[in-house]
């Protein structure tokens, strides 16, 4: 547990402040699609389905880096065919997770994103993982 740890804070370095561990959430999102990437680079993707979760950890990240995620590019990033994905985003937008909006300049075009409830559930998810991970911001 010790090695986990001492990674995670090379990962992660803490910064002062009570708030310090929300700065870090995009990075620790970030690095949870990495190892999703990494396992299915050592074990067949199939095992693994999960396009609702990788659809969500992609959209957190992009919005904290200020991306807008085209609904085409939340398909991908599901890691899963058009189909699957557009189900999941349909389910995600009735669950009220995720909001559409279209391109204003290009009416062919659609934008997703993650609700505030999706974000704050999203948010919750990080900060419990992190704690489990045994992070504690100075």
């Amino acid at each position: 547990m010790n090695d986990i740890l001492s990674i995670w804070d090379r990962l992660i370095a803490p910064q002062e402040g009570d708030d310090a561990l929300k700065w870090h959430l995009p990075l620790l999102a970030e690095r949870l699609i990495n190892l999703r990437k990494l396992r299915n680079k050592h074990l067949d993707p199939s095992f693994f389905g999960e396009p609702a979760w990788d659809i969500l950890l992609d959209l957190y990240v992009s919005q904290h880096s200020a991306r807008d995620v085209s609904i085409s590019s939340a398909c991908l990033g599901a890691g899963a065919p058009n189909t699957t994905g557009l189900r999941w985003l349909a389910k995600l937008e009735q669950d009220g997770l995720i909001e559409r909006r279209d391109d204003q300049f290009d009416r062919r075009r659609a934008y997703v994103r993650l609700s505030t409830e999706g974000e704050r559930r999203v948010v919750a998810y990080l900060y419990d993982a992190a704690a489990s991970l045994g992070y504690k911001p100075s």
